[in-house]
């Protein structure tokens, strides 16, 4: 089915000239040959993707894809080139220390046991070695990053100070180690921040995640538990982050930098890994189930629709998350906390006059 007509046949008219290209073709053909060797002594051997799924699109519409995503991939990676590094080393940049409590730990050790419970789950599974493939998927990858957020020792522990109890300076060798031991949380704190921004920007899985669960590999009553759980979890940090500590500031370059590493994921490891063990991962091989039959996913290009929704949506969770989390709850809190400081200065004039 065509979704939008004139992009379907725009990529249509792709695939009929490179097949019928002379160089291209024999180029192409003997690539498609090689990827479908690969995947008959592979996925398709030990996976349990059913062979007309699994072959959703042609074989040569998978080699020009992996081939044109790449490109785009590369495109993006050379225009954003070293953002991290210049963000990091700019003094304008936002750099502000995040001091982690023992809430943030415990929500932290929450989301590692459920990652964990998973890799109990599916390592007593029948072909246990393929279903913990399962294990790379997008949400599963958030929760590892928000772990060694949340749990980060660095970001735990007291900040040094400069003075004694009485307020006097401390020694110079001693005002040196705390001055090189808050550099070392800086820079944990601006790496933490720039992971928080970019799973705040890919808020898209875990949100479709939830929204649209698929439990099709269920076999235990307590998933659907862990899952609620877990994903609850993952659609609630990123705005609970961005209230507490802020995120990276908005800008052209983290824009690209976002979507070449979203893009690069999704069409190259996830790629593999579903030739390789014959696992829909991140429904590389063919739409979620229950949107089979739904708008553009009928279409066998689906996937340059399903990236160019992702650009989009990953647009609208960076600056959405960043105004619930700053002008809805931060804010607020702010207003609350400053007006009960101002009571208590208040009452404590009354109390001495």
């Amino acid at each position: 089915m065509q979704v939008v007509p004139a992009f379907d046949d725009a990529l249509a008219g792709l695939m009929t000239t490179l097949r019928q290209a002379p160089h291209v073709a024999s180029l192409l053909t003997a690539s498609t040959e090689g990827l479908e060797w690969f995947a008959e002594r592979t996925g398709l051997s030990w996976g349990v993707t059913p062979r007309p799924l699994f072959w959703y699109r042609p074989a040569d519409l998978h080699v020009v894809e992996f081939v044109l995503f790449h490109a785009f991939v590369l495109v993006l990676f050379f225009m954003s080139r070293n953002f991290l590094s210049r963000y990091m080393s700019n003094p304008k940049s936002f750099h502000q220390i995040i001091q982690l409590d023992a809430f943030d730990r415990m929500v932290g050790a929450i989301l590692f046991a459920c990652w964990m419970s998973q890799v109990v789950l599916k390592a007593i599974r029948p072909n246990a070695l393929i279903q913990m493939w399962w294990l790379i998927m997008p949400c599963h990858l958030i929760t590892l990053a928000w772990c060694h957020i949340l749990l980060n020792g660095d970001l735990h522990a007291e900040l040094p100070s400069l003075t004694d109890t009485d307020g006097n300076a401390k020694s110079m060798t001693t005002q040196l180690a705390a001055k090189r031991s808050l550099l070392v949380r800086m820079k944990a704190s601006d790496q933490c921040r720039w992971i928080a921004t970019l799973i705040a920007t890919y808020h898209w899985g875990p949100a479709g995640a939830a929204a649209i669960p698929d439990w099709t590999d269920h076999q235990y009553r307590i998933e659907g538990f862990i899952f609620v759980l877990h994903h609850g979890l993952l659609v609630l940090l990123p705005f609970y982050f961005a209230a507490k500590f802020g995120f990276l500031s908005a800008s052209l370059d983290f824009f690209l930098h976002s979507t070449w590493i979203a893009t690069w994921v999704n069409v190259g490891p996830y790629t593999v890994a579903s030739y390789l063990t014959g696992l829909n991962v991140n429904y590389h091989l063919c739409p979620p189930p229950k949107l089979l039959k739904m708008g553009f996913f009928q279409s066998i290009y689906y996937r340059f629709y399903v990236v160019l929704a992702l650009i989009v949506l990953s647009l609208l969770c960076r600056f959405g998350i960043s105004f619930v989390g700053w002008f809805l709850i931060r804010l607020p809190v702010q207003w609350v906390w400053r007006k009960a400081r101002r009571s208590e200065r208040i009452e404590g004039k009354r109390k001495t006059a």
